[in-house]
């Protein structure tokens, strides 16, 4: 018990940068920048769904033929 409560700072440091390292690689995989964007896209297409998170088909065909 006395290794342990003796070590604690150096495996708590270690748990962490591990932790960090690998999220931050899982984060910034190459395969999902596209995801990524996506997700980086929606608060501005934010007019095209409903409360229900469905798209509204009415609305657009609606627009489209006022203009």
């Amino acid at each position: 018990m006395d290794w342990v409560s003796h070590h604690a700072p150096v495996i708590g440091l270690l748990f962490f940068v591990i932790f960090f390292t690998g999220m931050a690689i899982w984060v910034y995989r190459p395969m999902t920048k596209k995801t990524y964007g996506e997700y980086a896209q929606i608060p501005l297409n934010d007019d095209e769904f409903n409360q229900d998170n469905t798209i509204n088909i009415e609305t657009k065909k609606t627009e489209t033929h006022h203009e």
